[in-house]
């Protein structure tokens, strides 16, 4: 979720680098991929009925309920 000026952004994208406990870095993108999946349905149902209005030259988006 991010927040520019009082509006809210909610995204969902897969992390496909992280670093498992000794500091390796290890592909994360089936866990990710899989992750995603399972909540998807879910996601877009919560978040679904909002309408994008906009776009921040930052990349932010905003949405309309």
């Amino acid at each position: 979720m991010s927040e520019y000026c009082e509006l809210a952004s909610i995204w969902l994208a897969p992390k496909l680098y992280m670093l498992d406990a000794y500091g390796y870095e290890i592909n994360a993108e089936p866990f990710a991929t899989a992750f995603i999946g399972k909540i998807a349905p879910r996601f877009q149902e919560t978040f679904s009925e909002l309408k994008r209005i906009g776009q921040f030259s930052n990349g932010e988006t905003i949405f309309l309920r």
